[in-house]
């Protein structure tokens, strides 16, 4: 059996798409039918149904298939409010130690290149599976994005950091200091804890290549190996000629 969403083969119980793209898509795609199921109005468009009489074995949801097809209003108005519950519940789960030495959980807004990200995925979805609205098609008075830019607005009037891409990979100014105290205090035991000496390397590479990440410096030291092992292969030509 293949589920026309997840793409799951149930007889292997694994993603059949192994595309990172892919694999955000189909998160977004379970975390949006979560939300709307919650929705008394819109639940029963989660349910999967078969995707074609005679391949009954292929299922798909019945949002999809409510959806696609030449635009109307009727299709306008069930995804305006698919679109505007979903953008009131899907938010970011951050938890903060409390007096007691416990967490308390917050929800707090995405920020609007994450949020917006989120939407372009969803609407690209959207379009493969014959559903023929747009971004664009919800900015007029009362419609889910135009009330979405609303309320960034009003929220980034009691939170200053909202919209200034707070979490943005940056350099830390004070890396050699905040190194030598986890060297001379012993938090980064470099010489016994091999995860320690990786992570060393990576700060130390990081800062004199001007990288911001695990990912970049391991990419980094993948393109290095790769040049220096094919210019290597070039000169052993070259002599051998």
């Amino acid at each position: 059996m293949m589920n026309d969403e997840s793409m799951v083969n149930v007889s292997k119980d694994v993603p059949v798409t192994t595309d990172k793209h892919d694999k955000r898509k189909l998160e977004l795609s379970e975390i949006f039918f979560d939300i709307i199921s919650n929705c008394d109005n819109l639940s029963s468009l989660c349910e999967c149904i078969p995707l074609d009489k005679d391949l009954p074995h292929i299922t798909t949801r019945r949002f999809f298939k409510v959806l696609e097809g030449d635009m109307n209003e009727k299709k306008f108005k069930i995804l305006d409010e698919a679109m505007h519950h979903f953008c009131m519940h899907h938010r970011r789960k951050t938890r903060f130690p409390n007096p007691n030495g416990k967490f308390t959980q917050y929800d707090y807004d995405y920020q609007p290149n994450t949020l917006s990200t989120s939407l372009k995925t969803l609407f690209g979805m959207f379009k493969t599976r014959g559903i023929r609205y747009g971004l664009r098609d919800f900015e007029k008075k009362g419609a889910f994005l135009a009330n979405l830019y609303l309320r960034w607005k009003k929220v980034a009037e009691v939170r200053e950091d909202f919209g200034s891409l707070p979490y943005q990979a940056d350099f830390d100014s004070d890396l050699d200091n905040k190194l030598e105290f986890a060297l001379k205090s012993k938090l980064l035991d470099y010489k016994s804890n091999y995860d320690h000496f990786v992570m060393l390397i990576i700060q130390l590479i990081g800062k004199s290549s001007m990288l911001r990440g695990a990912q970049e410096v391991s990419l980094l030291l993948y393109h290095l190996f790769y040049y220096f092992n094919i210019t290597n292969d070039l000169l052993c030509v070259s002599f051998s000629a």
